[in-house]
């Protein structure tokens, strides 16, 4: 059978394909089955958790010392972010004790200050 037969349809009833039969097609069939990421998922969670209370920390300093619990993760970013929040903690207060120790110092100098002036 030639090209001419084909595309005049000269065939005899026959069916001639028109591609190698050597040539595999995908399939497109309904395959979906359920994602299996629980494992993955309390991951997610704990690096979520732990962004939160670093960004958090920034505006109140109990974010900071509540984000200990994700220091044992064996998710990194979120180990990472719990190790700086509780650094972050630590400083923070070190300047807050600093700062009311120098007030506490500078007033109770203001007041003797006063009394010697007297």
């Amino acid at each position: 059978m030639t090209l001419d037969d084909i595309e005049n349809n000269n065939n005899n009833g026959q069916f001639f394909p028109m591609y190698d039969e050597g040539v595999k097609f995908p399939s497109y069939s309904n395959n979906f089955q359920p994602l299996k990421i629980e494992k993955n998922d309390k991951e997610d969670q704990q690096v979520t958790c732990s962004i939160v209370l670093f960004v958090l920390g920034f505006l109140l300093l109990i974010p900071w010392i509540i984000n200990v619990i994700n220091i044992r993760s064996k998710n990194k970013m979120a180990r990472g972010f719990s190790i700086a929040s509780v650094v972050l903690f630590s400083l923070s207060m070190a300047l807050i004790v600093i700062f009311v120790l120098f007030f506490i110092f500078l007033i109770t100098s203001l007041h003797n200050s006063h009394r010697e002036d007297r």
